[in-house]
């Protein structure tokens, strides 16, 4: 988990969702109330436990999610950058 530098946006990871693909998702918080905004779930990964590790920069606007068993076990990281309050990957 991750949380950005005002307290507004987390980030969970779930390594074992979709069949241990793994996905990540990402809350904000207004008015003390925490709502979902977004599951992440980069490309092509299959068993690549994506979500077993997450960060979220100061702001809460990008998130860089780690994949450790992606590519046969090397590991992979998708970024997602949140442009008017949409979560969108930047690079797979």
């Amino acid at each position: 988990m991750s949380i950005s530098s005002d307290g507004n946006t987390a980030i969970v990871g779930g390594p074992h969702d979709r069949a241990d693909s793994g996905a990540a998702w990402v809350w904000t918080r207004n008015g003390g109330v925490w709502t979902q905004q977004a599951k992440l779930a980069g490309s092509g990964s299959v068993t690549g436990l994506q979500g077993a590790s997450v960060s979220l920069c100061a702001s809460g606007d990008t998130a860089i999610i780690g994949g450790t068993d992606d590519k046969q076990g090397t590991g992979a990281a998708w970024v997602f950058a949140r442009n008017g309050g949409v979560c969108h990957c930047s690079t797979g």
